[in-house]
């Protein structure tokens, strides 16, 4: 469906804005100044991507992490969880604008150009069969399709598996949300055994689905696991 949103656009020599619809070369989606204006993430704990002043070195774990430490090795989120990101988002997993993910994606490669050495493989949060087939696609593989392209980085989107269909996080409580994805992911076959781990999602809130998929996928073998959000969510945005 991507590319036959690039082919529309080329057939038609479209190229505008996707924020303030201002005329733009083909191919290109947003203008400078909207891109410059969208609510990127400044200094954020690398434990678990919550927001911080500036002046809080960028390495230092927030008090939270440090007493209790998540299992996976960091969090990397490029948006606050608003507008118009959080938009994006909304219509990128409900209203099927796949070319979304596209764009979004390569912000975040290029925003992570610098850290791509650090991982072996790239695997998507997976959604489960059944909310698969109603959806049709998986917003998060749209996700990572484009960032591992661009940074050369291989795919791996069969492995890590959810195994039971669960509720939809967003309006419980987190106690809730522990229980309700506690074992919700499995690993299929050997391909993350001794692997540095990527894991791909549109929005981090609590980081409890990121801790069961890591939790998996350090039981069979990855040596570590990254969290690569889109945005970074307060509980009670996603």
């Amino acid at each position: 469906m991507v590319d036959n949103w690039l082919n529309i656009r080329q057939f038609f020599k479209i190229g505008h804005c996707l924020s303030c619809c201002q005329p733009l070369s083909l191919f290109e989606d947003f203008c400078p100044a909207c891109v410059d204006s969208l609510p990127y993430m400044q200094s954020h704990c690398p434990g678990c991507g919550e927001s911080r002043p500036d002046q809080i070195g960028e390495n230092l774990l927030c008090g939270q992490c440090q007493q209790t430490p998540r299992p996976f090795a960091s969090v990397r989120a490029l948006f606050h969880y608003q507008r118009p990101v959080a938009t994006y988002i909304q219509q990128l997993k409900y209203r099927r604008r796949l070319d979304l993910a596209r764009t979004l994606g390569l912000l975040m490669a290029k925003h992570l150009k610098s850290t791509d050495k650090t991982v072996d493989l790239i695997m998507p949060i997976p959604l489960h069969r059944s909310r698969l087939v109603g959806r049709g696609y998986n917003q998060a593989l749209e996700l990572a399709r484009p960032i591992a392209k661009k940074l050369a980085l291989p795919l791996d989107y069969k492995s890590l598996v959810r195994t039971r269909k669960t509720k939809s996080q967003t309006k419980l409580s987190i106690d809730a949300r522990r229980k309700n994805i506690r074992h919700a992911f499995a690993v299929l076959g050997n391909k993350v055994a001794g692997k540095k781990i990527a894991l791909i999602d549109d929005v981090f809130t609590t980081g409890l689905t990121a801790e069961a998929a890591t939790h998996a996928l350090r039981k069979s073998g990855a040596t570590s696991v990254e969290c690569w959000v889109l945005a970074r969510a307060g509980l009670g945005q996603d």
